[in-house]
């Protein structure tokens, strides 16, 4: 998603704009959190959701109930949350980049001692539309457990063991399995950006399968996931947003294990003050 940092809505920068829906997240927010996470008056704060509700990136909950408006954060919002403002790249850069996320991509999947293994990338967005520049390549990766009839808590345990990473928070030890694999598919790549299965599969995006490797009988198939193999000059949907999704949405890397946010987050504790833009 391309946008300009020195865009604001309101007076305040994208930057903080996108800092904010990352807070809401998948939660549930009302004016009056807006108001405390920015230091603003009620009124402004009423003024400041409803100029996100009109660009599409808040919408208010169909089934909110009670005085108070229940804020959400939309596909687009989420999309905004992901946007990390690179300048950007030429296409050749990015079929450089492509070509050595799959090389790692082989390499992880050949590490028998990984929890997870990589068992398809997607590439989408601006990289998958063909264009001359991208700001940078949207990966989407369905991992897959290499042992299921393990106990994945111990798994995830033995990896945050052998990596000597003892101070780790107990939610950090129970997605360790999933985190690292995406760590090491990232490897550093600042133009690369690495979405989520689940996140992937609620945007609904058109998307071309990279890996497994596409052979000529496996067009259109989908891989035995139902979703549709693309070229670029006859586009079929990705995977479609479901209904009653998972309220997951927007938070990467999470594991298997990790409980579900709470539906409203506690009052933010001392934010720093955030100013408009002069």
């Amino acid at each position: 998603m391309r946008i300009d940092k020195n865009e604001t809505i309101l007076g305040y920068k994208m930057t903080l704009i996108r800092d904010l829906l990352r807070r809401i997240s998948s939660r549930i927010w009302t004016d009056e959190d807006i108001a405390a996470h920015f230091h603003i008056p009620l009124a402004r704060a009423e003024q400041l959701a409803d100029a996100l509700i009109r660009r599409g990136l808040l919408t208010l909950k169909p089934d909110a109930e009670g005085n108070e408006r229940d804020l959400v954060v939309t596909d687009l919002g989420q999309r905004l949350c992901a946007a990390r403002f690179l300048k950007p790249i030429a296409r050749s850069r990015a079929d450089a980049i492509i070509a050595d996320t799959l090389v790692r991509i082989e390499a992880i999947n050949a590490r028998d001692e990984l929890v997870y293994r990589i068992a398809e990338a997607h590439v989408f967005g601006s990289y998958f539309r063909g264009e001359a520049e991208v700001s940078d390549v949207d990966l989407a990766v369905r991992l897959a457990r290499r042992r299921p009839g393990s106990k994945l808590s111990e798994e995830n345990m033995d990896r945050v063991r052998a990596s000597g990473q003892v101070n780790l928070t107990f939610l950090r030890m129970l997605t360790f399995g999933s985190n690292e694999v995406l760590k090491l598919l990232r490897s550093g790549a600042r133009h690369l950006h690495v979405t989520p299965w689940d996140v992937f599969e609620e945007l609904g995006v058109p998307s071309r399968r990279i890996y497994p490797p596409l052979s000529e009988g496996d067009a259109g198939s989908g891989a035995g996931t139902g979703q549709g193999e693309v070229s670029g000059s006859d586009p079929t949907p990705g995977p479609r947003p479901r209904r009653g999704a998972s309220s997951r949405r927007g938070l990467p890397n999470r594991g298997p294990s990790e409980p579900k946010d709470p539906r409203r987050p506690a009052a933010p504790n001392r934010p720093l003050p955030l100013r408009p833009a002069a």
